[in-house]
């Protein structure tokens, strides 16, 4: 009974705070589940740290290592996060209309490397265009 009242707390502390997103980086337990269900909270996990970073970076977010609520400058805000369907993979959208942060889906067969070789090469010069002027 001490563990179930702890987790609620922290899920209800983490809702107070404002928060109707959690993204994790390890795997979320069926009490945390539960209780994130109930407060109404998606859980979304996250496979990499870099792809936790990186997130944290677009939406405004910090990544926290501690339980509990976060503090208003640690809340990250995207405008809708939906789960949304590219060919037979399904993909968690984070959507803000002001981060300079992009993701590119590149989808394809017998093109797909030379396409990336050509995104990768445009990449470069549009970063060097920007430092150099």
């Amino acid at each position: 009974l001490g563990e179930e009242t702890s987790v609620e707390k922290a899920v209800k502390a983490i809702a107070d705070a404002g928060c109707n997103v959690v993204v994790a980086g390890c795997a979320i337990g069926d009490m945390f589940l539960h209780f994130l269900e109930r407060y109404k909270i998606m859980a979304v996990k996250v496979q990499s740290k870099f792809e936790l970073l990186r997130l944290c970076k677009a939406i405004g977010a910090t990544s926290l290592v501690r339980l509990g609520a976060p503090i208003p400058e640690e809340i990250g805000h995207a405008a809708s996060v939906n789960v949304e369907e590219f060919g037979d993979r399904k993909v968690t959208v984070f959507r803000t209309g002001k981060s300079k942060v992009a993701t590119l889906l590149l989808r394809g067969g017998i093109f797909l490397r030379l396409t990336l070789a050509l995104f990768s090469a445009s990449l470069t010069v549009y970063r060097h265009q920007e430092h150099f002027g």
